[in-house]
C-alpha cells in the first residue's frame, strides 16, 4: 500500500452552506470530515445529500468534539492515508475527548489517527482491501433496512495468499463474491497502485466481547477472516476505500444502510480497548499453520524465481528459524521440528492458553486451569473455583485463578459467591481485554475513560522487528580516496521488507535516501541484498542483509570528521500483518587525513 501525501488545509472551520437539495428520504443530519480540497469530499457530499436531511462538512484534521453536537451520525475519511505528526510518532486527526461516543463512521485507511486513539478493535491489521467482500452476514441489519440491498455475486479464484491460514481447510479453489467497487484496488492487478486499498482489521479475537459485530469480510493480501465491515461500540468500519462515485448501486444502499444503523449506538462507547501487541490465542493457531504452510520447502523453491533458487534453500533455513524462535524452548525440546505436532499441540491446548506477558506471538498454557480440565474462559471455571473454596479444595489454586481471570482480588469465599450471582448474566471473556473476565455494564455504559493512544509505540515496534546500521570501511581516508558505505539491516524472525525496486504489490519498496555532506561524490548504485519470493508474490529481504556502496572524497577536502546522514524507508510485514510504512534515521562518520596520518 502506498501512502498519499496529501495538502491540508490550515483553516479549521465546518461548511454549512447548504446548496440546492435533493429531496431527502431519511431525517438525519449528517456531518462528514474530510479533506475539503478534495473532489472526494464533493462527491460524497452530493451523495449523501440525497439520502439525508443535513450534510454538512468538515476539515477532518481540524475537526474538534465540540463540532459533532447536534449531528445525527459523523463520517470520517480522509483521501489516502493521513498525514504525520511533525514528529513523524502518530497521525493528525480530530481532537476527540477520551469520552467521545458519537455514532461514527470510518472509512478505510484515511481515519487511523482515530482508530488508534481510542484502541479499537477497528485496527489496522492491513491496508490492503481489494474491490470485493466475501463471508458477508447476509441476515445483518445493513443489507436490508431501511433500504433492500440485493448483492451480485460473482465466482473468483480464492487468493493464493490466503493458503497457510486455519481457515485454508474450509475454502475451494474458487469463492462467491460480492463486487462493492467499479473502480478501485484489485487483488488480481495488485501492482495497480493508482486508487488506495481499503483496510481490514483484526479477525481473531474481535467477537470476544459484545460491543462487537462482524459484518463482512473482504479480498485482502492477509487473513480470510479479515474484518471490512464491521462495529465496535459506537464506532462502525467501512474498511472499501472508494468513494461514491465509484460504489456499485447495492454498495452505496448498503453504505446509506450503515450511516442509519450505527445511529443506534448513539453513547455505547467500546467495552474493550485494545494495546498494541495484545492478540487473541487464535493467534497461535495462524502461527501454527502458517509453520506447516511455509515448511514445505518443495512449495517454497516452486515459489522463487529461478535466478534465486540457488540461495533460495538457505533463505528458506532461516525462515524456519525465524519461526522456531517464536516458540519457547521447552516447547521446542518437546516437539522438535515437526510443524504437525504444533498443530495439534496448540488445537489440543487452546482452552487453556494465555498470552504470555510482554511477548506478543507467545503464548502460554495455564498449567493450573488445565488441571482442573476447564476452559480459562468459560464461567465453569469460576463457579468450579468458587466452590472448591467453600468447599477447603486447593483453596491457593482456586484463588489464584479466580484473580488471574478476573479484575476482583476477594480474599473469600462468600464474597466471590456473591460477586458471581450479582454478575453472571453480564459476565463475558475477553483475550483481547487482558484475558479476563470483564462485567458488561447495565445500561452498556463504559465508564471507564480510555487510555490515551501511546503513538510512540509505532517507533518502539519498528525498531524491534527492524532494525539497521550504517557503517564506513575505511574509518579513515584520504582526499581524493574512496570508501565503501555498508548499511546493515535485520529483521526479527518471520519479518521481512519489501525490495527496493522491484516490489510488486501493495507493499512498500525499500528506499534509501542519503544526505552526502560537500566533498563526498557517490561512483556508484546501491549493490543491493538477494530478495526471495514472499507468499504473496512479492520479493523481499528477510533475516540479516546489508546494502553497499561506494563513494569518494573530492581532493580539496580538509582533514576533519565529515558525518554520512540519511534515512532508511520501509514497511515491514509478517504473514500475520503489516505495519505501516515508517522511516529509520542512519547516521555514520569518517575521518578525512592527511596522507602521513591514514596507517
Amino acid at each position: 500500500m502506498r501512502t498519499l501525501w496529501v495538502v491540508i488545509s490550515s483553516m479549521a472551520f465546518v461548511a454549512c452552506i447548504q446548496p440546492t437539495r435533493v429531496s431527502a428520504s431519511f431525517d438525519l443530519k449528517v456531518l462528514y470530515g474530510g479533506d475539503l480540497k478534495s473532489e472526494r469530499t464533493a462527491d460524497f457530499r452530493t451523495f449523501l445529500e440525497k439520502y439525508f436531511a443535513k450534510v454538512d462538512v468538515a476539515d477532518y484534521l481540524l475537526l474538534k468534539e465540540a463540532d459533532t453536537k447536534g449531528y445525527d451520525v459523523i463520517i470520517l475519511d480522509w483521501p489516502g492515508l493521513p498525514p504525520r505528526t511533525t514528529d513523524f510518532k502518530g497521525f493528525k486527526g480530530p481532537e476527540f475527548g477520551p469520552n467521545y461516543d458519537r455514532p461514527t463512521i470510518l472509512i478505510g485507511g484515511g481515519t487511523l489517527a482515530v482508530g488508534r486513539q481510542f484502541q479499537l478493535k477497528l485496527d489496522d491489521l492491513c491496508i490492503c482491501l481489494g474491490d470485493a467482500a466475501h463471508g458477508i452476514q447476509a441476515s445483518h441489519t445493513i443489507f436490508h433496512e431501511p433500504l433492500e440491498v440485493q448483492p451480485t455475486f460473482e465466482v473468483r479464484p480464492t487468493p493464493s495468499n490466503y493458503k497457510g491460514w486455519p481457515e485454508e481447510e474450509s475454502l475451494g479453489e474458487t469463492m462467491n463474491v460480492w463486487k462493492v467497487q467499479t473502480k478501485g484496488y484489485s487483488l488480481a492487478n495488485p501492482t495497480d497502485l493508482s486508487v488506495m486499498p481499503g483496510m481490514v482489521a483484526d479477525p481473531y479475537g474481535f467477537a470476544d466481547s459484545p460491543d462487537t459485530e462482524l459484518i463482512s469480510s473482504g479480498l485482502n493480501m492477509k487473513s480470510p477472516k479479515a474484518v471490512a465491515i464491521g462495529r465496535q461500540g459506537n464506532f462502525l468500519l467501512w474498511g472499501f476505500y472508494a468513494q461514491p462515485a465509484d460504489l456499485t448501486p447495492e454498495a452505496r444502499k448498503c453504505f446509506v444502510n450503515a450511516v442509519c444503523y450505527i445511529k443506534k449506538f448513539d453513547g455505547k462507547k467500546p467495552l474493550v480497548r485494545k494495546d498494541r501487541g495484545r492478540l487473541s490465542r487464535d493467534w497461535v493457531t495462524v502461527l501454527a499453520h502458517r509453520y506447516r504452510y511455509d515448511a514445505d520447502l518443495k512449495r517454497f523453491l516452486a515459489s522463487q524465481p529461478e535466478e534465486l533458487r540457488s540461495k533460495s534453500a538457505e533463505q528458506h533455513r532461516i525462515i524456519m528459524e525465524g519461526y522456531r524462535k517464536l516458540l519457547s524452548q521447552g516447547l521446542r525440546e518437546d516437539l522438535g521440528n515437526d510443524p504437525e505436532r504444533y498443530v495439534a499441540y496448540y488445537r489440543e491446548n487452546l482452552e487453556f492458553l494465555r498470552q504470555t506477558e510482554g511477548q506478543e506471538l507467545s503464548f502460554t498454557v495455564d498449567e493450573d486451569a488445565k488441571s482442573l480440565g476447564l476452559s480459562n474462559r468459560k464461567i465453569e471455571l469460576l463457579d468450579k473455583c468458587t466452590k472448591m473454596l467453600e468447599q477447603g479444595d486447593r483453596p491457593d489454586l482456586a484463588l489464584r485463578l479466580l484473580k488471574r481471570y478476573t479484575t476482583e482480588s476477594f480474599t473469600e469465599a462468600g464474597q466471590w459467591r456473591k460477586w458471581l450471582g450479582d454478575a453472571r448474566e453480564r459476565l463475558f471473556f475477553s483475550d483481547i481485554g487482558g484475558y479476563k473476565f470483564l462485567v458488561r455494564p447495565d445500561h452498556y455504559l463504559d465508564s471507564t475513560a480510555p487510555k490515551s493512544a501511546d503513538l510512540t509505540a509505532e517507533e518502539t515496534e519498528a525498531a524491534r522487528v527492524v532494525s539497521a546500521k550504517l557503517r564506513v570501511t575505511p574509518e579513515k581516508v584520504r582526499a581524493g580516496e574512496e570508501f565503501s558505505l555498508v548499511l546493515r539491516v535485520k529483521t526479527a524472525p518471520t519479518w521481512h521488507i519489501y525490495a527496493m525496486n522491484s516490489s510488486k504489490g501493495p507493499g512498500i519498496p525499500t528506499t534509501i535516501n542519503l544526505g552526502l555532506p560537500k566533498g563526498v561524490e557517490s561512483t556508484g548504485e546501491w549493490v543491493l541484498p538477494k530478495p526471495i519470493r514472499d507468499a504473496d508474490g512479492q520479493l523481499v529481504y528477510q533475516g540479516e542483509f546489508e546494502f553497499r556502496r561506494t563513494f569518494r572524497v573530492v581532493a580539496e577536502v580538509v582533514p576533519g570528521v565529515i558525518k554520512l546522514t540519511g534515512e532508511l524507508d520501509l514497511q515491514a510485514c509478517n504473514p500475520f500483518s503489516c505495519q505501516l510504512p515508517k522511516k529509520l534515521v542512519l547516521e555514520a562518520t569518517t575521518e578525512v587525513v592527511k596522507a602521513e596520518q591514514k596507517n
